[in-house]
């Protein structure tokens, strides 16, 4: 007996930021769900958030369980994760690694709210080096700031675990992401 596939609802969409090394669909399966690249390595895509798993649906079932074109199905998974994790990250205490927690498993997903980078808390601060070490841990430092960069580099030099997700670093420059070298 065979299980049925799980038919995605609204509430359940999510975005995830991953290693571009993950797979969202199986091999050699041209719909490898919706996705989009983030400098460093990273990818972002929609999935679908289950009591014990995330799964990643191609987008031509997502489109064919939600009844919505891929724009509306973004905006809901970007709406349901801003739900969960907000658009105010903490102040910043000076000279302090800032590590960003969301006790859900979403710190890395933070990376593709742009709000969220851009409010005042972390404006302050100029541009930002930030890495995003784990699924729920993100840690930022100012990038004027030369021991708190390298102090940030030690600290990735050193992760390595289960829910490690990149030892690349990304800059917050001018209201967007590169690659930080």
């Amino acid at each position: 007996m065979t299980q049925e596939a799980h038919r995605a609802t609204l509430d359940e969409l999510i975005v995830l930021v991953r290693p571009n090394v993950y797979q969202t669909a199986e091999e050699g399966i041209p719909d490898r769900g919706l996705e989009y690249n983030l400098p460093a390595g990273l990818i972002a895509a929609v999935a679908v958030d289950l009591p014990s798993r995330y799964e990643f649906p191609t987008a031509q079932k997502l489109r064919d369980d939600l009844g919505l074109e891929d724009e509306a199905i973004w905006d809901r998974a970007f709406a349901n994760l801003v739900e969960r994790v907000g658009l105010t990250p903490p102040k910043p205490k000076p000279g302090c690694l800032m590590g960003l927690k969301t006790d859900v498993g979403l710190a890395s997903s933070l990376l593709v709210l742009l709000e969220y980078w851009s409010h005042p808390n972390l404006a302050e601060l100029g541009d930002l080096v930030v890495a995003p070490v784990e699924r729920d841990e993100v840690v930022v430092v100012p990038a004027n700031d030369p021991l708190m960069v390298q102090a940030l580099r030690n600290l990735v030099a050193q992760r390595r675990n289960s829910q490690f997700l990149t030892d690349r670093l990304l800059l917050w420059r001018n209201g967007a992401w590169e690659e930080f070298r």
